[in-house]
């Protein structure tokens, strides 16, 4: 009897891996075919992300950043209270871009200048003011 209940239980356990597997590769391919780049994500943060890809305690927000012949935008997910800087942190912009210091450059969301502990609200745009050249 106990026998037979351990091999059901291991034949439900290989068919919910398979279909984990399955998800799994979903997932990677619409991620991919998004064109977003998400290797900057720890493993972590990557699956964080995931979790809450439909969690209303998160808002989209963009973070961008200019430099003469070259833009970056970046739209991502922030949980509700963040501020400019965990928004800018969280992008991955600080990786691409060496020149960016954010403790001293200027910050502002549309346009208008911002200190970077201040919280953002879903559909701001953060951008990274550099100086004028």
């Amino acid at each position: 009897m106990l026998r037979t209940q351990a091999r059901e239980l291991e034949l439900k356990l290989n068919r919910l891996r398979g279909e984990l597997d399955t998800l799994d590769s979903e997932i990677k391919a619409d991620l991919d075919a998004s064109g977003e780049n998400y290797a900057h994500l720890s493993e972590d943060e990557f699956q964080a992300m995931l979790t809450g890809m439909n969690d209303p305690s998160l808002i989209r927000i963009e973070v961008v950043y200019a430099l003469r012949d070259q833009q970056q935008i970046k739209e991502i997910q922030v949980c509700r209270g963040a501020t400019i800087e965990d928004g800018i942190r969280i992008s991955g912009i600080l990786d691409e871009f060496d020149g960016i210091d954010i403790e001293t450059s200027k910050v502002g969301v549309y346009g208008s200048l911002r200190k970077l502990s201040d919280p953002v609200v879903e559909g701001d745009r953060i951008e990274i003011y550099r100086p004028v050249e």
